[in-house]
């Protein structure tokens, strides 16, 4: 195949997609994004990020994509669906958000992405990408509502048809240019409020962004990191690490189907954690049970501080319940 032929590059770029386990892929010319790196502007003016100091850098690079790789002419959106139905359990004591239960998917995604580039490269010869899986300073909802994923929901949430919010979002910046596709201009939130109505701590704000300092998941994952805080005032609702109860009071989401691929990547042993367990985890263990998971990256004493707030602020239950 030539990559001239732009639209068989395109078929073929999604079918490869597909193939590593992604739910959605589209494709955007690499442009640059003022409009939308003012808006993130604003919101850091708002005081809206908290102690996320990162996000107030690399504004060029977020604008500009060619800062980051230079020789990009295309941008490849991806969506990868890690909804498992049944995970986690409704009888949990302590929450964690759904996405947590599996593998790390910075290194998950970007392995995806991997073995997406490499069968294609097998098809039409070398080109050049780079990867990107929440690990540069990358609009990534700018970039999959502008090829075509799905629109950005009340609760800032990427929203694909059909399909809901629970995924990852990926990049990958190339050299190719195949055929584009067109934005997702349509918004089926309409007057539906029900996500701002379930957020316990009013985090979302009316404009389709977080008060990332009112948020449950600003609290327990970025939130005072160095330090063990049990004293934050703040309802977490029994969640130690993220929180979902946003999208579990989506419409959209009411027809979300279990990701088989995503099966394949849960990690058993957070499934398998009981309240005592929780408890009495020591950083040894912690360590050599979740290193390839997201809860490695907060850290220990951050995910103790998290469990002694939640147990502060629930009842008493049986030890193993």
């Amino acid at each position: 195949m030539s990559i001239t032929d732009k639209y068989s590059l395109a078929q073929s770029i999604k079918s490869e997609a597909l193939n590593a386990g992604f739910v959605a892929c589209g494709l955007t010319p690499a442009v640059l994004l003022e409009k939308e790196t003012n808006f993130l502007r604003h919101w850091l003016e708002d005081k809206n990020q908290g102690e996320m100091s990162y996000l107030e850098r690399n504004m060029d690079k977020r604008s500009n994509p060619l800062l980051l790789a230079p020789y990009t002419k295309t941008v490849i959106s991806l969506a990868y669906n890690y909804f498992l139905k049944d995970i986690p359990s409704d009888e949990s004591y302590y929450k964690l958000a759904r996405y947590s239960y599996l593998d790390d998917y910075h290194s998950l995604l970007k392995a995806k992405m991997q073995l997406m580039m490499k069968a294609l490269q097998k098809q039409i010869g070398p080109f050049r990408y780079d990867c990107y899986a929440d690990s540069a300073p990358v609009l990534e909802k700018v970039w999959a509502v502008k090829a075509g994923l799905g629109w950005v929901g009340k609760n800032s949430l990427l929203l694909i048809p059909h399909q809901g919010s629970y995924h990852f979002l990926a990049e990958i910046f190339t050299d190719l240019e195949p055929e584009y596709d067109a934005p997702c201009i349509n918004d089926h939130c309409g007057n539906c409020s029900a996500c701002i109505e379930a957020c316990p701590t009013k985090a979302i704000n009316s404009n389709r962004t977080i008060n990332a300092t009112k948020c449950i998941t600003y609290h327990n994952i970025e939130k005072g990191k160095k330090v063990f805080d049990t004293n934050t005032p703040i309802n977490r609702s029994g969640y130690i690490y993220g929180c979902d109860i946003c999208q579990q009071a989506c419409p959209q989401n009411i027809s979300c189907k279990t990701n088989n691929d995503a099966a394949k990547h849960v990690h058993k042993g957070l499934i398998d954690m009981k309240k005592s367990d929780w408890d009495n985890l020591n950083e040894m263990e912690f360590k050599s049970s979740f290193k390839n998971t997201v809860l490695y990256r907060t850290g220990f004493n951050k995910i103790k501080a998290n469990i002694e707030c939640v147990r502060n602020a629930m009842p008493a239950i049986k030890p193993d319940a």
